[in-house]
């Protein structure tokens, strides 16, 4: 174990290494990890269900918080905070959702302290148009470059910045997000596929 103070009395930042611990996650780590992810989808099961034109950021907020609590069976150290729809991110309003609009849900739900972490956009009226279908189809596009490029060695800033050139043919500087990251103890861990990571 490596010491909190060296040995002149200062203290040591112990912080790097257990970040780079935290990057290999144990059994026990990974069941917990499954059991929020199961949390996700009964959470977008239920999305699908109730979402439609009228419904408020606020009722999905509680149905979907109700669906994770049951599928967990019990009470879940987070639930995550992006609920607005017609918006790229934040918690629930007390606003309406409308015909036309995509509800983009980022879900991150913890269960026993590990975080899932995942994102799903729905067409309110379930009839997306022309262009969002256009717009899927793109994401779907980078989604798969990742899955096919992704592993051990590769530059996530290589990665990142493939995706954007890829989303950026479809709509020149629409993309300004990461791509993705790694989960656990924290909704945000390492690697991060960003212009920053490689």
């Amino acid at each position: 174990v490596r010491k909190l103070i060296d040995d002149e009395g200062s203290p040591v930042d112990i912080d790097p290494d257990a970040w780079k611990l935290r990057r290999r996650k144990a059994p026990d780590e990974l069941a917990m990890i499954h059991r929020a992810v199961e949390c996700t989808e009964a959470m977008y099961a239920r999305a699908r269900e109730i979402i439609e034109p009228g419904i408020t950021e606020l009722e999905v907020f509680n149905q979907l918080h109700a669906a994770a609590v049951s599928t967990a069976g019990e009470q879940l150290t987070a639930i995550g905070n992006d609920y607005q729809c017609n918006s790229p991110g934040g918690p629930p309003r007390n606003r309406a959702a409308q015909d036309g609009e995509l509800f983009i849900l980022d879900l991150g739900p913890a269960y026993r302290g590990y975080y899932a972490d995942n994102c799903r956009t729905i067409a309110v009226n379930r009839k997306p148009t022309d262009q969002q279908q256009k717009a899927a189809e793109a994401i779907v596009g980078v989604l798969d470059m990742v899955e096919n490029t992704v592993r051990p060695g590769v530059s996530a800033r290589e990665v990142y910045l493939t995706a954007k050139t890829m989303l950026d043919d479809f709509e020149s500087n629409a993309f300004f997000h990461h791509l993705g990251h790694g989960f656990g103890l924290f909704p945000h861990e390492a690697p991060h596929l960003n212009p920053n990571w490689d």
